[in-house]
């Protein structure tokens, strides 16, 4: 994170150590940088609020927001796709096991 240097106001002129940091506002770059990690909820909260003040003064970022919102959103509702060979290696696995039956001592071993 960056920071801006601010003097409190009618203190005069004091030493730099005595200045007050304030985060400065996000650059685009800066903020599509983190907007990912934002989105998912992984940045600290200080970020976040630099971040949502970015986008709530920068369209195109805010764009860029809703489409990744629009992405994830789509990512999440699809069905995982399952490889037909294991697939089809399970269902015989699950077909050989019901026509085997399972030994009593398979319960022993907690495979059961």
């Amino acid at each position: 994170m960056r920071w801006a240097l601010s003097q409190p106001e009618g203190m005069g002129e004091m030493p730099t150590r005595w200045w007050r940091r304030i985060p400065r506002p996000l650059s685009c770059e800066e903020a599509l940088d983190v907007l990912q990690s934002y989105i998912d909820s992984e940045t600290s909260t200080e970020t976040a609020r630099q971040v949502i003040v970015h986008l709530e003064q920068c369209g195109p970022c805010e764009n860029e927001r809703k489409m990744y919102q629009r992405i994830k959103l789509g990512l999440s509702q699809r069905e995982p796709e399952v490889d037909p060979v294991i697939l089809s290696a399970l269902q015989r696995f699950g077909q050989r096991l019901s026509l085997e039956g399972i030994n009593d001592t398979d319960s022993d071993s907690g495979l059961i």
